[in-house]
């Protein structure tokens, strides 16, 4: 049985420009999600016991899909404070009643 972990830093450090990192997650995140998809079928295809299960962190996309794909079950995690994810399950809900927009910019309706 090989156990493996992935691990993606996403900075934080500070001091960066955001456009620029913006650009940089565009072009990155197919790029990863195939490398990351090509790595799993290399170990379903070398290993005899192959991938029994996906934990993947709610924030990053790829992990959910790269599973869904390919049919392995999924354990998912958040690793943010409840109060963070009870602000991002909010969201569809403030932009339906019109607190915000979809730019996520406060609707000023008073």
């Amino acid at each position: 049985m090989t156990n493996f972990a992935w691990f993606l830093s996403q900075g934080g450090g500070g001091g960066g420009d955001f456009h620029q990192d913006k650009k940089k997650t565009r072009v990155f995140w197919p790029f990863m999600l195939q490398k990351v998809e090509d790595f799993m079928e290399e170990i379903i295809r070398t290993d005899e016991d192959g991938i029994t299960c996906v934990v993947a962190d709610e924030c990053l996309g790829w992990g959910p899909e790269i599973a869904a794909n390919m049919g392995i079950p999924l354990a998912v995690f958040f690793p943010g404070s409840p109060s963070w994810l009870a602000l991002r399950l909010s969201i569809p809900k403030l932009i339906d009643d019109g607190v915000i927009n979809y730019d996520g910019l406060y609707n000023d309706f008073w």
